[in-house]
């Protein structure tokens, strides 16, 4: 049976349930009568509810097993209406968390988005450090990446083998460990870049430094005489209306 039958069965038997309990006339009663409709379709099985006040207004959570705490979906039953509660529209909010839980597995899994961190901002500015210095930062952070790339893999490889843990529950630790890797390679080829000076700039970049060009003064280096000035550079320097100088 599809989806599209499923759906319209369902509609069939809330409709053929409303006709058979008319619409009373006392709001007293409304609320009894929906009360009663609503709850002819519990909750799923395991969903676990936990009564609890929201202002001195009754309220529950509605949680299943594995979910995620920094992820809450409220829903509000209010304003307009005259008739509802906890009890008529429970089963309509926990399902409704659910599908939400899955549209945002869905679209964490299924569409690539760009995810910035901590290092690489720090590359974003690095040429405010002098280049022997982000070197040595560089060195350190390679050697730390080696070591614990060493004790994940190592402790992720006697998981596969206990079989104690299903795989499943282990790819976003091999992802992981992909990215660490990766980036741990691409220091390494950077660092390589630097020591064998094919580093495009490295002098200008280390000579600007050691001109006080970087220190935040304004001043205009003096970049000593065969040091050369990477083209873009020379372009920026020239839409401020500035040459620079070079002893």
């Amino acid at each position: 049976m599809d989806q599209t039958e499923t759906d319209r069965r369902e509609i069939t038997a809330v409709r053929a349930l409303l006709g058979a309990k008319p619409r009373p006339v006392g709001w007293a009663e409304r609320r009894a009568r929906i009360d009663e409709v609503g709850s002819v379709w519990p909750v799923a099985a395991d969903v676990t509810l936990t009564p609890v006040a929201a202002g001195g207004v009754p309220a529950e959570w509605s949680i299943v097993p594995g979910s995620d705490p920094s992820r809450v979906l409220t829903f509000l039953h209010g304003g307009g209406y005259c008739s509802g509660s906890l009890v008529s529209h429970r089963r309509m909010v926990t399902e409704a968390g659910r599908a939400e839980v899955k549209d945002w597995l869905r679209e964490l899994l299924g569409e690539p988005e760009r995810e910035y961190s901590r290092f690489e901002a720090g590359l974003g500015d690095a040429g405010n450090l002098p280049p022997d210095e982000v070197m040595a930062l560089l060195r350190r952070r390679l050697d730390v990446l080696d070591k614990a790339n060493e004790e994940t893999a190592a402790g992720l490889e006697l998981l596969v083998q206990s079989q104690q843990v299903p795989r499943l529950f282990l790819v976003e630790n091999e992802y992981y460990l992909a990215m660490r890797k990766a980036e741990a390679e691409w220091v390494r080829g950077l660092l390589a870049e630097f020591d064998d000076g094919t580093f495009p700039g490295l002098d200008f970049w280390r000579a600007m430094h050691a001109s006080g060009g970087l220190d935040g003064s304004g001043n205009v280096p003096e970049i000593p005489a065969g040091i050369e000035v990477p083209a873009a550079i020379i372009e920026m320097l020239a839409k401020r209306g500035d040459t620079g100088k070079q002893s």
